[in-house]
């Protein structure tokens, strides 16, 4: 038992552990609890109900157009595929790459 070199941890010890702890943990803690709380300040200032409710009606044009592109850009890949000289195209550029021969060794 020559190389145990535990020592017993106090209820003292484990104290002041816990509110070092507390302390390194809480102080950056509080800085973003109050830099949220003043964000949230700062909105409820400066976003209105009446504001979001226009944007809210007005925001369908915008949300359909993405739509629409998503869906053509959908069926306009199905359409490439079925092209033949889209499918015999080279996929890569290591598709592209011509190997030179050695002209001694025809």
């Amino acid at each position: 038992m020559t190389g145990d070199r535990t020592l017993p941890v106090t209820s003292d010890d484990a104290n002041a552990t816990s509110s070092a702890f507390a302390a390194i943990v809480g102080a950056p803690l509080a800085v973003v609890q109050s830099v949220i709380s003043g964000v949230e300040e700062q909105v409820r200032a400066t976003v209105k109900p009446a504001a979001v409710a226009a944007v809210a009606t007005t925001f369908s044009f915008p949300l359909v157009l993405m739509v629409l592109v998503l869906g053509f850009l959908t069926v306009q890949h199905r359409l490439d595929g079925r092209d033949p000289k889209f499918r015999s195209a080279p996929l890569t550029s290591a598709d592209t790459t011509i190997a030179f021969t050695d002209e001694d060794a025809s």
